[in-house]
């Protein structure tokens, strides 16, 4: 179990750096913040990260609906209901 996860933030790290290099490629953004979503969310530093990345997508395309819904989901899992009800 400790291997997967230490795979999976590999995975996301490099992630991270492909995002770096190319901040406006809207494909790698989402799979950075589903796999952030769905096995890091416990990292602090990883939700920022998946924050971020949703926040540049839906500027880049505001109705985006895979970052949209994953901006609610990312909100409703911080107890912000009020604020992720408005994009799922």
């Amino acid at each position: 179990m400790i291997r997967l996860r230490q795979n999976i933030e590999q995975g996301v790290n490099l992630l991270i750096s492909a995002s770096e290099l190319v901040n406006d490629d809207v494909d790698i953004l989402v799979k950075l913040a589903t796999v952030i979503l769905q096995d890091l969310i416990d990292r602090p530093d990883y939700v920022e990260k998946c924050d971020a990345a949703l926040d540049r997508v839906i500027d880049l395309e505001p109705y985006n609906s895979d970052a949209l819904f994953l901006k609610g989901k990312l909100l409703h899992k911080q107890e912000n209901y009020e604020r992720a009800i408005t994009y799922i």
